[in-house]
């Protein structure tokens, strides 16, 4: 609750900064025209045209970086639920279907997918997995769809789905009983 509210008043000061801003350039290009209007130097008037382009730019310069930062604070505000799961895969195993790799698939940090593609389930690690909410997703349809192995040569002769899904790191899991 206090990080939506900190960026509610963030977004706040934001807006109303760049319209300060803006009402700052416009007095200022407004003030220099009335001192315009009543010279009749040409070198004066030059001058003043091209300051209140440079204003104008960086009016719009500041407007536009205020928009990508509303923007950028309003999406970090909707996105809680599909942000990307930054969890590593406990000793190399898939977040999918609990298959035993013998490498991390989404590296030791645990932010860098390496887009294999798991021989078991058929994720791949980075596309299909990003989401806890899209891993849990691909789990379900791979199990609804018979479990079979994307890669069956790799199968185990005596395989048993449900002791492989018990790999699942408890973050990950759902309700994944084969049925």
């Amino acid at each position: 609750m206090k990080q939506s509210t900190k960026r509610i008043g963030l977004i706040i000061l934001i807006v109303v900064l760049t319209i300060i801003e803006c009402l700052l350039c416009l007095g200022i290009a407004l003030d220099g025209k009335y001192q315009v209007e009543f010279s009749e130097d040409l070198a004066a008037i030059e001058a003043f045209y091209r300051d209140v382009t440079i204003l104008e730019i960086f009016m719009f310069i500041n407007l536009g970086v205020a928009i990508v930062a509303l923007c950028l604070l309003w999406r970090k505000n909707n996105d809680k639920d599909k942000s990307p799961v930054h969890k590593p895969a406990q000793n190399g195993f898939c977040k999918v279907c609990g298959y035993k790799l013998n490498y991390l698939p989404w590296g030791e940090d645990g932010k860098t997918p390496c887009f294999d593609i798991c021989p078991c389930c058929g994720v791949e690690f980075g596309n299909e997995d990003y989401t806890e909410e899209s891993l849990k997703k691909y789990r379900a349809k791979w199990i609804h769809e018979g479990a079979h192995w994307f890669d069956p040569k790799l199968q185990p002769q005596n395989w048993s789905l449900q002791e492989q899904l018990s790999n699942i790191s408890s973050h990950f899991e759902d309700s994944h009983k084969a049925e």
